[in-house]
């Protein structure tokens, strides 16, 4: 079985689905970002020229990106990685969290472990990814990748085990579903090639929640009858359909800009990560200031 999954097809499943996720789930998720701004602009009665100026802003955001991928590959390989790992933490912890401050060790530790497991579990299979954008910054990243998935464990393991006995008022059962996500989440990224881990992961934990989280809040926000599960989806990608075609053109700029060469499949997963992290600096940016300002 752990061969099954952790092989050289495994990998090839997991580029394919991560090509898949530009129209499921994963580049939608931050091409929604749009309505996010259009939505919260209205609300405080602010003029077209202001959601203008937002999204002139986070445009800017995501073109510097992709100019710091010609220039200083390494710099913003590991700075991607590193945002990632808080935004997907964050992403988790706020459906957990109580306070600020539990919210943010649990941000801390459970993107540090997500991001850091394949690395570590899969150091030749995540280095072939990883080498082709900055071997250099490649091989930093998976010597330190052990121990930064062990800090991630820790800190996950002390704030939830701390808040049973600091706050007796503190929910149990959610604390120790938590722990036990973290195992499923560890056993998971064991037994699966870092490429389909992390886009399994992408697609149906992390995109998933960032989709209800929404809608709960166009929920607390608005008077409506509530909507099934299929018209949430519909609604969400037909809402997220063009600023997702807009951005996968953004594709052709990367290709043109980097020394990728488009016949060769392998480039296309590559281009594809430098155009996520292009989209992940401002996406990840407005969902932290949206989160903290609800809390």
């Amino acid at each position: 079985m752990l061969g099954a999954l952790s092989g050289e097809n495994s990998e090839t499943a997991g580029a394919w689905l991560l090509l898949f996720s530009a129209l499921l789930f994963g580049l939608p998720h931050g091409a929604y970002d749009f309505w996010i701004l259009f939505d919260s602009t209205r609300r405080e009665h602010q003029s077209h020229r202001a959601l203008f100026g937002l999204l002139a802003t986070y445009l800017t955001l995501a073109l510097a990106v992709v100019g710091v991928w010609y220039f200083l590959p390494g710099a913003i390989l590991i700075g991607f990685l590193a945002l990632t790992a808080w935004h997907f933490g964050s992403g988790d912890a706020i459906w957990e969290s109580e306070n600020q401050s539990d919210w943010f060790w649990n941000s801390l530790g459970r993107g540090l472990l997500v991001m850091s497991a394949p690395l570590a579990f899969f150091q030749v299979e995540s280095g072939a990814v990883l080498t082709k954008l900055d071997a250099d910054s490649a091989e930093i990243l998976l010597a330190i990748a052990p121990y930064t998935l062990a800090i991630g464990i820790t800190l996950v393991l002390l704030n939830n085990l701390s808040a049973l006995f600091r706050d007796s008022e503190s929910p149990i059962t959610n604390r120790l579903l938590t722990l036990l996500e973290t195992v499923l989440l560890l056993a998971f990224f064991r037994l699966t090639s870092p490429l389909l881990a992390v886009t399994v992961y992408l697609i149906g934990v992390h995109s998933w929640r960032h989709l209800l989280r929404l809608e709960l809040y166009e929920q607390n926000e608005k008077a409506f009858e509530r909507r099934s599960l299929r018209q949430i989806v519909a609604r969400f990608h037909r809402r997220a359909l063009p600023v997702t075609l807009v951005s996968l053109a953004g594709l052709g700029l990367i290709f043109w800009l980097l020394p990728f060469r488009v016949s060769d499949f392998a480039n296309y997963t590559s281009a594809y990560l430098v155009l996520l992290s292009a989209l992940t600096v401002p996406h990840a940016a407005l969902i932290t200031r949206t989160e903290l300002c609800r809390r």
